[in-house]
């Protein structure tokens, strides 16, 4: 026998399972949003485990060349290509920064955006070396307490 059809006149269902069906799809657009975001960061390498893929140098230079230049432009321009790095160079958005805003920035990195924390890979000493040389691509003078710089 064939199901009756539904009665138009029937009463809807009770409040509360509307509330918790809305309830549910917003957690699963979370759940979805997450796990993207977390694909994002593992497809561009931002998750890589501490110490791969890491090249030290004695300058702060060096050590930009080797680690920062593929992403923020060998003389702080900013990415090009499918790598958009911000740039350091004079009026871009990295520009103004402090030295200890740019230590920071350096250690904790944006690995959602594909900056890995440079914290966890290279010595902070090394951390204040790029920062340092990073104030020369932006046009000022790098902080003083630190050497080997250019």
């Amino acid at each position: 026998m064939p199901a009756a059809p539904p009665d138009p006149f029937a009463e809807p269902p009770p409040r509360r399972f509307r509330a918790l069906t809305i309830v549910a799809a917003a957690l699963g657009g979370v759940v979805l949003v997450l796990a993207l975001t977390i694909g994002v960061g593992y497809l561009r390498g931002a998750n890589d485990l501490p110490g791969r893929h890491v090249a030290t140098g004695r300058t702060g230079a060096e050590i930009y060349a080797k680690n920062c230049a593929g992403c923020h432009g060998r003389n702080g321009e900013g990415g090009s290509l499918s790598i958009k790095g911000p740039a350091f160079a004079p009026g871009g958005p990295l520009a103004g920064l402090t030295f200890e805003q740019r230590v920071e920035k350096i250690g904790r990195g944006r690995p959602l955006a594909g900056m890995p924390g440079w914290k966890f890979r290279i010595s902070a000493d090394d951390i204040r070396k790029v920062a340092a040389y990073t104030q020369i691509l932006s046009g000022q003078q790098p902080d003083p307490s630190v050497e080997d710089v250019p």
